[in-house]
């Protein structure tokens, strides 16, 4: 799934990294509901999917999901590209 969600973001300009922690947390989410692949998925979208949409007009070089953003709900680490507005 993964090698699925990193040339959608790459078509922004986008590279997209995950923690090995952050996988941990995403399989243990999954397995802990019993749910699979789909749950799997699942999880992945609603992670990302505010992401996608921020995508094309966000000055984002780099996306990291961390395993606090999978467990607790925080922010992705972003890298801005260079020249682009801080926030």
């Amino acid at each position: 799934l993964i090698t699925q969600y990193r040339p959608l973001f790459a078509l922004n300009g986008v590279e997209l990294e995950f923690e090995g922690e952050a996988l941990e947390a995403i399989a243990e989410q999954a397995i802990k509901a019993a749910t699979g692949a789909r749950g799997l998925r699942g999880i992945l979208e609603r992670l990302l999917l505010e992401l996608m949409y921020e995508a094309p007009t966000a000055d984002y070089e780099r996306v990291t999901i961390t395993r606090g953003m999978v467990e607790r709900g925080e922010a992705p680490q972003i890298v801005k590209k260079r020249g682009a507005k801080q926030q």
